[in-house]
């Protein structure tokens, strides 16, 4: 957009003194004869700056709504923080129910159903609560020819005494598993908040650049002083504005 430069003359003062003339008349003819003129910017002002679309996709990933903030956009952003918050909550929750469920079927698997927890994964703790014991199951994966999945004996065993046991035990670890389960529904909810946040960070920005150029005006100040050799001084105050 072009811009056109109004230059505004505000005030133009000119100084006779018979101290100034008495001073000048004193003065050597050489320095009569010169001009002595100054152009010095006082003051220089931007009502605003344009905001970075990068540094506002960072923060709004970093925590949603900062975004939004560092472009004069918070009103918006306020809601992706306050949903960042409430879902950092929700996790805490689901997770320290999960560990506290977790811990609690593998004590039990231990006491009651003679399970050693050393390097155990996941599918082994899904299996016990599948069988009644360790010889049950690996009959089964004989019979399915999927000898690879077989366990050993001797450091994989278990026994359950009653099906009550075994049932106590799986929901116990289906309760740990929904938990986890629901942990990873809330971490996916948090990247879309993220990526909401980060739309919105970008129209935000866009929004106050685009004001910018329309609506933003800068002002300089200059100030002339010279000295003729009929010894006039002249101080002139100079505004100028784009628009």
């Amino acid at each position: 957009m072009k811009k056109t430069f109004f230059i505004l003359t505000i005030l133009a003062i000119t100084i006779n003194s018979q101290s100034l003339i008495l001073d000048v008349q004193n003065m050597p003819q050489d320095s009569k004869s010169e001009s002595f003129e100054s152009n010095t910017t006082i003051f220089s002002m931007n009502k605003a700056e344009r905001k970075n679309p990068a540094l506002a996709i960072l923060y709004s990933f970093l925590l949603p709504g900062m975004g939004e903030l560092y472009a004069g956009g918070f009103e918006s952003g306020k809601y992706f923080t306050i949903a960042e918050a409430t879902l950092w909550g929700v996790f805490t929750g689901f997770k320290l129910y999960a560990d506290n469920r977790e811990s609690s079927y593998k004590s039990y698997a231990q006491v009651t159903g003679g399970v050693n927890l050393n390097d155990k994964n996941e599918d082994y703790f899904a299996n016990v609560g599948l069988y009644g014991s360790l010889t049950e199951y690996n009959n089964d994966m004989a019979l399915k020819r999927r000898f690879s999945d077989m366990y050993n004996p001797s450091t994989h065993n278990w026994d359950w005494n009653t099906g009550e046991e075994r049932k106590i035990y799986r929901d116990m670890w289906l309760s740990s598993e929904t938990a986890n389960n629901n942990i990873r529904f809330v971490v996916g909810a948090m990247l879309v908040n993220r990526v909401i946040s980060i739309i919105n960070a970008i129209r935000v920005t866009a929004r106050h650049n685009n004001s910018l150029e329309e609506q933003q005006s800068s002002w300089n100040i200059y100030m002339d002083y010279s000295t003729s050799p009929e010894a006039i001084s002249n101080l002139r105050f100079n505004f100028i504005t784009s628009f």
